[in-house]
């Protein structure tokens, strides 16, 4: 799988990663190999699958639980907002491990939870994730995605470069 990861090949990295996965879920691998395949799954247009997978992780692996939440928070945002279930969102962030990348869902999940365009408060949520892991270049990006979003591309740009900067 790792091989067709490299060489762009997405749908037969995830043919790999399912053939990789051991029958027997006491087997070392299985975690490792079921994470691959489910960030496979995800990668390939197939998020309900790939929640499937990462909810039987959850219970094993608490770290299954950021981006079976950030696949549930995609499909919250795409439904009319009378309709959204953040609910399920919270609920795969329960249990998760203290992470850049759960922080940074957190911030988003408030954000879309509150109905609000306030980008200022979305964006010193993410300078106090930045504050939070300043070896991380998640942060950065996020800031230059809001930025962008933001419709100020000169902004966008100073924290690419920063994020360039930031030696991890």
């Amino acid at each position: 799988g790792e091989c067709y990861e490299q060489l762009g090949e997405t749908d037969r990295r995830r043919e790999a990663f399912q053939q990789a996965v051991p029958v027997d879920p006491t087997d070392p691998l299985w975690v490792s190999a079921r994470v691959r395949l489910a960030d496979a799954l995800a990668d390939t247009g197939r998020p309900s699958e790939a929640a499937r997978v990462y909810q039987e992780l959850a219970a094993r692996s608490p770290a299954a639980r950021v981006p079976l939440a950030r696949l549930r928070f995609l499909a919250a945002a795409r439904q009319p907002a009378e309709g959204r279930d953040w609910g399920s969102v919270e609920a795969a962030l329960e249990g998760a491990p203290r992470s850049v990348e759960a922080d940074l869902l957190r911030a988003d999940l408030d954000a879309a939870k509150a109905g609000s365009d306030d980008l200022n408060k979305l964006r010193g949520a993410y300078v106090q994730v930045k504050a939070t892991y300043p070896d991380a270049v998640e942060p950065y990006l996020a800031l230059a995605g809001l930025e962008y979003r933001a419709k100020d591309p000169a902004k966008a740009a100073e924290w690419l470069a920063e994020a360039n900067k930031n030696p991890k």
